[in-house]
């Protein structure tokens, strides 16, 4: 599929810059497209994904596995106090120190 797009995009407008954008699965596709691309020595001045759900990395990278078992554990005691309406993040900060956040 993005071999395809790609195609079309360069029939289109041979060279680059490009600026692409996918939403959901079409995030996926851009990012191939722009894998493609660059294999093909073309500048990709700009890619966005728009709630786009990156596909889990191998079993062997275990540092996101633990990472992801934390925040299980972190929501596991947090939900209860969620449910009860009461405040998490007493910070200015917005974390309050939970183990689970952007990585």
């Amino acid at each position: 599929m993005a071999a395809h797009y790609t195609a079309l995009l360069r029939a289109a407008q041979p060279s680059g810059p490009y600026y692409l954008a996918g939403w959901c699965y079409g995030g996926l596709v851009a990012v191939e497209m722009a894998q493609q691309l660059l294999a093909e020595n073309q500048e990709v001045a700009f890619l966005a994904l728009l709630e786009t759900v990156a596909p889990a990395p191998a079993l062997t990278v275990h540092r996101y596995y633990r990472h992801r078992l934390r925040c299980f554990q972190t929501w596991s005691l947090v939900a209860p106090k969620v449910r009860s309406g009461a405040h998490l993040w007493p910070d200015a900060g917005g974390a309050g120190g939970l183990p689970c956040g952007p990585r």
